[in-house]
């Protein structure tokens, strides 16, 4: 019978990391919605400062990311208006661009492990805090 118990736990434990590794830095809805269900099992300070440092890692994300993407409309538009072509009609996708594939894989690179050290904090809070309720 103790074995069930310890097994229902191990899962119920282990089942934590699911939200934790839901958090993805292009998906603020989803986000949100995670860390209410976290909100849920864990509600300390030591959870709200975790949000908090990743809903400004997430902010900071977007700002840089927006700011990539308007550089990048920039520069196409210059160019295409170099090349003689003008007009209201004339929208250009800059996210089928290939620096803006460049430029945001390199905020991809540079946010993530910010992300992924909060989400491992948040993993290992909620086991750490679950184990304790146990």
């Amino acid at each position: 019978m103790a074995i069930g118990v310890d097994s229902k736990r191990s899962r119920d434990v282990e089942g934590t990391l699911a939200p934790a590794e839901a958090i993805h830095l292009e998906d603020a809805a989803t986000n949100a919605r995670v860390f209410e269900g976290i909100r849920v099992l864990v509600e300390d300070d030591r959870l709200e400062e975790t949000a908090r440092r990743l809903d400004d890692t997430l902010k900071d994300y977007e700002r840089q990311k927006q700011r990539e993407l308007a550089t990048t409309e920039e520069a196409e538009n210059a160019r295409v208006r170099d090349l003689g072509v003008s007009g209201s009609a004339i929208r250009l996708n800059p996210r089928e661009n290939e620096r803006w594939r460049q430029a945001r894989s390199e905020l991809q690179q540079a946010f993530g492990p910010k992300a992924d050290e909060v989400k491992q904090e948040l993993t290992d809070h909620l086991v750490s805090s679950l184990r304790e309720r146990s």
